[in-house]
């Protein structure tokens, strides 16, 4: 059996795979991450979590799961502020 190849990679796997704007896949992935990691560390249900940041159920789960080429650096770095402004939750 053949052993594995292994490459470097640059840091950034959307540029190692020759995604077009791969730095701001990657911004967005990170906003994303932090999203999730914020919602599992406050223990907010995805509902509750998705009406303080202004977004569908199905918006954030897409989100969530890495489905985020819709929205802008923007738009999800507004949903981080929002979430982390939700004192409420």
């Amino acid at each position: 059996m053949r052993s594995p190849r292994i490459e470097r990679t640059s840091g950034n796997v959307y540029a190692d795979l020759s995604v077009k704007d791969a730095d701001a896949m990657l911004a967005k992935a990170e906003l994303a991450a932090a999203i999730g990691t914020m919602i599992r560390e406050r223990g907010i249900p995805e509902g509750p979590a998705a009406e303080s940041i202004g977004l569908a159920s199905a918006e954030l789960a897409n989100v969530l799961q890495g489905d985020f080429q819709d929205f802008s650096e923007r738009q999800l770095l507004d949903c981080l502020i929002r979430l982390r402004s939700a004192s409420a939750l």
